[in-house]
């Protein structure tokens, strides 16, 4: 863990504990207000998988407070269960806790459920399993080497088969999403219809890079159909949500990579933005700084 690691981490803290004083304060004029229903954003009121719908999550555990409050819109008051496996780097880190705390704060008498799944429980086969009740589940940032429960024959393997098997859309990122990818092909000998199988390096870190490569990418023919929800640009990672198609290569680092194909059942997975269903095009580009080696390619 270098320097820059230890800042994010302190970062982030800080940015939990002030959103979630600022959480306390909203329930207090609420309360103050005579209980009177607060007004609701329209990304609040999305629901993209339907009326009670469960929607299970297995995200990173360095989500940034913007995300955690987006995802928590799409489930809050539809009686949602959210799961909450951080990334096996980070998952059993205070900011990972920090997160689950978060997402009860706000939504506790929202959400029929919040689980976040630990080291000390990762090989409980009942943990893993609520990833079969719902109708979505995102595994980003975990690592192959960090234990045996993430091995084929572990509990999250199985659970993941099993989800696999129902026809659960699921988006990998990381070392066992490619560790997922080899247990699920083995299993049905074939492709993964309806996954979206993303090494962490599909595209560079530098911010540029993302910039350059999605705007790029925003300017195909096929585009405007496949991003028509909307586009949520964030930190260096991109979550593709969309009913179209699109197939493209960027070339982070000088590596010719397949960004992805993805249907309406589909989602795919890259490095650090974020499209959700319903949300308006919301683009804040980075400023560059300099020329990046994984510019786009030429069209």
């Amino acid at each position: 863990m270098d320097l820059r690691d230890v800042l994010d981490g302190a970062i982030a803290d800080f940015q939990w504990w002030i959103q979630g004083r600022l959480s306390r304060l909203r329930g207090m004029l609420h309360r103050r207000d005579g209980g009177r229903k607060p007004k609701t954003s329209p990304e609040e009121r999305i629901t993209p998988w339907g009326p009670g719908g469960p929607l299970v999550l297995a995200a990173d555990g360095r989500l940034t407070d913007t995300l955690t409050l987006r995802l928590l819109h799409l489930a809050r008051g539809r009686g949602s269960r959210v799961v909450v496996v951080g990334g096996m780097e980070v998952a059993f880190s205070p900011p990972a806790r920090h997160l689950a705390r978060q997402l009860a704060r706000f939504g506790v008498e929202k959400i029929s459920a919040l689980a976040l799944v630990t080291r000390a429980d990762a090989e409980d086969p009942r943990r893993w399993d609520l990833l079969l009740e719902g109708d979505l589940v995102i595994v980003a940032g975990q690592d192959p080497e960090q234990g045996s429960y993430l091995g084929a024959d572990s509990p999250f393997a199985t659970a993941l088969t099993a989800a696999h098997r129902r026809g659960i859309p699921m988006a990998l990122l990381g070392g066992a999403a490619t560790l997922a990818g080899g247990w699920l092909r083995g299993a049905e000998g074939q492709a993964l219809s309806g996954w979206h199988l993303l090494p962490q390096w599909t595209i560079a870190s530098p911010a540029s890079h993302g910039y350059r490569f999605l705007t790029w990418l925003a300017d195909l023919p096929q585009a405007p159909r496949a991003l028509r929800w909307g586009l949520w640009l964030e930190k260096g990672t991109a979550i593709l949500i969309g009913d179209g198609y699109v197939e493209a290569y960027g070339k982070p680092g000088g590596l010719v990579v397949p960004l992805t194909q993805f249907r309406s059942e589909g989602l795919a997975v890259l490095q650090g933005h974020l499209l959700l269903p319903g949300v308006p095009w919301r683009f804040r580009p980075p400023v560059p700084e300099g020329p990046a080696d994984g510019a786009a390619p030429e069209r």
